[in-house]
């Protein structure tokens, strides 16, 4: 068990009693920030789990080569819209772009997804758009979305290698399983930029 505690869905819970992404989430963020997380634990005495995180510059003193992400970023000002039925993953998704200090907006199904849009406007930053959705699937929604905001950069989101394989070899792709470290990974590439950090100051 100890050696899968991090794994993003791992749980001991019964169904319905948790997530299985707490832990992940923090492995995620810690090491996302250049720490490390261990964990001790013995039966009959309890579980220890230790965060060390790299010591940062006092506030009034910009570290030397400044934020690699700044907050006048476009991205930094619009909307990462989330287009996934599934709320285990969409939570995910949701959590590790807040954390970096995003907005986000969730649609549960494509048709959802394509009123965000809609709504958004210019805001709309990007979308994460999963393959296989509820009342219309996201090929279909990509197609729209190509009319409605051709320049807004789309990540297609899939736990089906048949249909990631399917799509244009330049598309890109985020497969499941992911954690969070994985998800801003992806969004860097995505925007062709440097990795994501956090908007803000």
């Amino acid at each position: 068990v100890q050696d899968r505690v991090f794994e993003p869905f791992f749980t001991t819970k019964p169904v319905g009693q948790g997530t299985g992404l707490g832990l992940s989430m923090v492995y995620a963020t810690v090491t996302e920030a250049g720490g490390r997380v261990s964990l001790r634990s013995e039966p009959g005495r309890g579980t220890r789990i230790e965060l060390a995180l790299p010591a940062v510059e006092a506030p009034g003193r910009p570290a030397a080569g400044g934020d690699r992400r700044p907050s006048s970023h476009p991205l930094c000002s619009a909307t990462v819209l989330v287009v996934e039925d599934e709320p285990p993953v969409a939570r995910l998704v949701d959590q590790a772009l807040r954390g970096a200090g995003y907005r986000t907006r969730w649609a549960r199904d494509g048709i959802e997804g394509l009123e965000a849009v809609r709504d958004l406007g210019a805001d709309l930053g990007a979308v994460l758009l999963d393959l296989v959705l509820p009342r219309t699937d996201g090929t279909a929604v990509y197609r729209v979305l190509r009319e409605l905001a051709p320049e807004v950069p789309v990540l297609f989101i899939t736990g089906r290698e048949d249909l990631a394989r399917s799509l244009a070899p330049d598309v890109p792709v985020l497969s499941k399983p992911f954690d969070a470290a994985d998800v801003l990974a992806a969004l860097s590439e995505l925007l062709a930029g440097p990795p994501v950090t956090r908007c803000g100051s």
